[in-house]
């Protein structure tokens, strides 16, 4: 131990060259605990310590809850200095190096005032959907049918404050106090059938929709369609925000089966939920007459 604690503030250059240390000093460097603020190893530590004590006195930088003080003195152990400063450390104070680790040039203490503070918030319960997979709406989409409920926990956190700042926090309880209900959603999974005529088909979705028939009127229409295609049978006139153009499928019903079809064609009476499937005779179309058909959009 020192006799004299003198402060002393010299540039480095009027630093003494040599402070002795006892024999019993030097048998006294501990092992300690791993610096969170400053990340020096316990080696690193040990090593800094030992090298000071050949090296004269040392500049030290005291760091108090966010202050900065600028210190040159012996290298004494880590406590002893704070005596020296001035630095009564309370409850809720600590410092960032042992005590008993003796002080080396350039040294950094920080001494700040760590807090756990206790608290508890209502936070919202997010809801799912209970999904079920349908071949009626497009494969790879999802139809909201209903939406559900939130819930509500209170979330009980525990805050480490260290001079005043945040630096961890974590859950320690939950307790639900409203439940959340879930959702209905559909999603497509699109599917296979097989024709009247024996061919097996996949489909992304299927719709029932009302369908009408149309033929060429001499005088009245012509043999062009909305797209530029020749009149034909399997030329579907469609509503194109309901049904893309060019969109192949196949028309069929438990009494008629009308075949493959390609969005070609528009109307101006053909909107929503309606397909206008082409003949090549007004009394194939008298014969058809108006009905409800599954329409199959068929995979490209």
């Amino acid at each position: 131990m020192f006799v004299n604690k003198l402060i002393i503030k010299l540039p480095a250059l009027a630093k003494c060259t040599v402070i002795s240390l006892t024999v019993a000093m030097l048998l006294a460097i501990p092992a300690f605990c791993f610096s969170e603020t400053y990340g020096n190893t316990p080696e690193e530590e040990v090593k800094a310590g030992v090298e000071a004590i050949d090296a004269g006195p040392v500049d030290i930088t005291l760091v108090k809850n966010g202050e900065t003080y600028n210190y040159t003195y012996f290298p004494v152990e880590c406590g002893e200095f704070l005596q020296f400063a001035g630095v009564v450390l309370s409850e809720t104070e600590k410092v960032s190096v042992p005590e008993n680790l003796i002080l080396y040039d350039d040294i950094v203490i920080d001494v700040s005032s760590v807090q756990y503070v206790e608290y508890t918030v209502p936070e919202r319960i997010d809801y799912g959907y209970d999904i079920t997979e349908v071949d009626t709406i497009p494969k790879g989409t999802t139809n909201i049918i209903c939406e559900g409920s939130y819930g509500e926990k209170a979330v009980t956190y525990l805050e480490k404050r260290v001079a005043g700042v945040v630096v961890s926090k974590e859950v320690i309880a939950e307790e639900v106090k409203i439940q959340s209900e879930n959702g209905k959603a559909e999603y497509g999974v699109g599917g296979t059938f097989v024709t009247p005529g024996g061919d097996e088909l996949k489909y992304t979705y299927k719709r029932y929709m009302e369908a009408t028939a149309y033929t060429y009127m001499p005088g009245y229409t012509t043999m062009t369609t909305a797209t530029g295609a020749t009149l034909a049978k399997g030329i579907v006139a469609v509503d194109p925000r309901e049904i893309p153009m060019h969109t192949k499928m196949y028309i069929t019903s438990d009494t008629v089966d009308y075949g493959y079809g390609v969005a070609e064609d528009t109307g101006g009476l053909i909107k929503g939920n309606i397909v206008d499937l082409a003949y090549m005779s007004y009394t194939e179309c008298i014969n058809f007459g108006r009905r409800y058909m599954w329409v199959y959009f068929l995979e490209e």
